[in-house]
């Protein structure tokens, strides 16, 4: 790395701290708010920080409850 950075110090430490993991949810139920020819609407609460994503697939082709894997 020093041969790559001129600025690269190996004497600094970088001190780990354990991640406390958390689950998160859905404070209320999502809602479909509006639905037109090619958008739909959903308003939705989480019970902690985080990120919604939304999967949309032809109804003849669902396989089932999506995972992020």
């Amino acid at each position: 790395m020093a041969d790559v950075f001129s600025n690269y110090d190996k004497t600094f430490v970088i001190e780990p701290y354990n991640f406390t993991r958390y689950e998160i949810g859905f404070s209320s139920n999502p809602t479909i708010v509006n639905i037109t020819f090619n958008s739909v609407n959903i308003t939705a609460n989480l019970d902690n920080f985080g990120f919604i994503y939304a999967v949309a697939i032809r109804k003849a082709d669902d396989l089932g409850k999506p995972t992020p894997f």
